[in-house]
């Protein structure tokens, strides 16, 4: 067996809100119309794709009561530590939240920042 592909699924409250918050940082938003209630994909320039799936969706999909606890953390990578100063000020301008400013450690130039739903995001500079 070969895996053909990947992709991650988050959790989000209330669709419109995290449509506005992804294409204010810089995903393109792609939908599928016969699901535009129950999720939606945001894509890096590199053709990944995260699926955004509203939570009642999200509990019968992943067979879950409790969406609240996540230990997850999404990474994504810019070119430069002035693109991570970039994003990060642009998730300061919507209703995200920077939880580190960008800063060395360990040889990358990094910043942490959470989305509208609590969903941790770790960018560096690659």
């Amino acid at each position: 067996m070969k895996i053909t592909g990947n992709w991650l699924n988050l959790c989000v409250s209330d669709l419109t809100q995290s449509e506005d918050f992804y294409s204010k940082i810089g995903f393109e938003i792609k939908k599928n119309e016969e699901m535009l209630d129950k999720m939606l994909g945001v894509q890096t320039a590199d053709g990944h794709i995260i699926m955004l799936i509203e939570q009642q969706q999200f509990k019968k999909a992943a067979n879950v009561n409790d969406t609240t606890n996540n230990g997850a953390l999404v990474s994504v990578s810019v070119s430069t530590s002035d693109e991570v100063d970039e994003l990060l000020a642009l998730v300061d301008d919507t209703n995200g939240k920077v939880l580190q400013r960008g800063t060395k450690l360990e040889g990358f130039y990094g910043g942490l920042f959470s989305d509208p739903d609590g969903n941790r995001f770790n960018i560096i500079a690659m």
